[in-house]
């Protein structure tokens, strides 16, 4: 049987080599391409700006509302103004699973908040259905929603 400290030392290995895997990960990660819908050409996640968006909950009651939530990521396309939405109809949870896998590897994130931003509003954004149609190539779990017409 093993004592505390050969576990506790185990542990800290492991815990080193999963923090080692990790960083792997995002490597490949940020090394994957989307296909831009504005210039038509393939960008690596790294080598792009995104926008974080942010709406707000207005106050409501004592303890309700006064808080911003954020919402979708646009990619900024580096040759032209237009924004990549990174958008995923259904489920939600595709949405927040991108966000929380990919946005920490874009070459800078710039939040933007509604009725205010650092940007001067010159871009339009497209939705951009790549992510979606591709969603295990971006090792999203959440199965894809089928849309009934």
């Amino acid at each position: 049987m093993q004592t505390a400290q050969q576990i506790n030392k185990e542990l800290d290995k492991l815990s080193s080599k999963r923090e080692i895997l990790k960083q792997q990960l995002d490597i490949i990660r940020a090394n994957r391409t989307f296909k831009c819908v504005a210039c038509g050409k393939r960008h690596k996640i790294k080598d792009c700006e995104v926008i974080q968006t942010h709406w707000y909950v207005e106050p409501s009651g004592c303890t309700d509302g006064g808080y911003w939530n954020e919402s979708d990521l646009q990619i900024l396309c580096p040759t032209s103004p237009v924004r990549n939405r990174v958008y995923f109809p259904s489920p939600i949870g595709l949405q927040y699973e991108f966000t929380y896998l990919y946005k920490h590897l874009f070459k800078k994130v710039i939040d933007e908040y509604e009725n205010g931003t650092p940007l001067d509003r010159e871009y339009e954004f497209i939705n951009n259905e790549y992510f979606e149609n591709n969603a295990k190539r971006f090792e999203l779990s959440c199965p894809k929603f089928k849309r009934e017409y």
